[in-house]
């Protein structure tokens, strides 16, 4: 009875140590298969990023009017990313046989690597400013999509001494009330740990809503800030100053109405087009 009891606890034993085996080797299977995942998704996230930062840089559309598989031009992200599988057969490997969970090339995924390239740019230009002074140029305009956007520029003296311009961002407003934008002022400049105290200049436009002395834009930044300076934008003023010039000089105008003509006649034509710019080549 007793070697028989033996004999069943060795077998009982040689089967939890079969069994404890074949769990460790699942388990090693398993992190070996997740290791190359993980190696596979950052090879893909690495390629989409790439191509997202010279899409950015470039100044040019991401996604295609048709991105469908039988599409022969899936827009500027896609076709990039193509160009580099063609090149690579790792790659070649990875962006044929898409993955369920991270292929990392939708749109959601593209806006929201751009969100973290653009704040990390703005972090750059916060420490390129380092706390010091810094003047604020801003101005509006209508989009192609028929939406208003603010643009901010932050202008300021670098370490060395130089004077430098930085595009900060692009803020859609709903309206262009100067407390709308200032409020969006506000934010941008709160958001990135900017101080309002140590803004010493702005530059606007000649519009009431900016350069008013008592509701206008630069007079709300200068209660808050009463060391801020405005300057009403020179290329403005260049301008109507040229208007306004140009309108007492009758031999001026007379010079634009025919120029304008001529632009007129020539563009409206490639020939003419072609015929000036063989003129201009002799």
């Amino acid at each position: 009875m007793g070697t028989e009891c033996t004999s069943f606890h060795n077998v009982i034993q040689k089967s939890c140590d079969d069994l404890l085996n074949e769990a460790q080797d699942i388990r090693n299977v398993f992190d070996t298969f997740i290791e190359k995942e993980r190696k596979n998704n950052r090879l893909r996230l690495k390629a989409t990023i790439y191509v997202l930062h010279w899409c950015a840089f470039q100044g040019v559309a991401y996604r295609g009017h048709d991105e469908g598989t039988d599409s022969i031009n899936k827009g500027n992200f896609r076709q990039m990313l193509k160009a580099i599988s063609d090149f690579n057969t790792k790659m070649e490997e990875l962006f044929r046989i898409d993955p369920k969970y991270a292929s990392y090339i939708s749109p959601s995924i593209q806006k929201e690597v751009l969100n973290l390239i653009s704040t990390r740019a703005r972090r750059m230009i916060c420490a390129e400013i380092d706390g010091e002074k810094f003047c604020l140029v801003v101005d509006e305009a209508r989009d192609q999509s028929n939406k208003e956007q603010m643009s901010i520029v932050l202008r300021f003296l670098n370490k060395d001494g130089f004077v430098m311009e930085r595009f900060f961002g692009l803020v859609h407003v709903p309206h262009t009330t100067t407390q709308t934008l200032k409020n969006a002022i506000y934010y941008v400049m709160s958001n990135n740990n900017l101080d309002l105290k140590s803004i010493r200049g702005q530059g606007y436009d000649g519009a009431s809503n900016m350069q008013g002395h008592f509701k206008g834009f630069q007079a709300l930044i200068s209660n808050d800030c009463p060391y801020v300076y405005y300057v009403h934008c020179f290329a403005y003023r260049f301008q109507l100053a040229f208007m306004d010039a140009s309108q007492e000089v009758i031999a001026l105008q007379k010079f634009f109405t025919r120029l304008s003509f001529v632009i007129n006649v020539v563009g409206a034509s490639s020939k003419r087009v072609d015929q000036i710019r063989d003129a201009q080549a002799k």
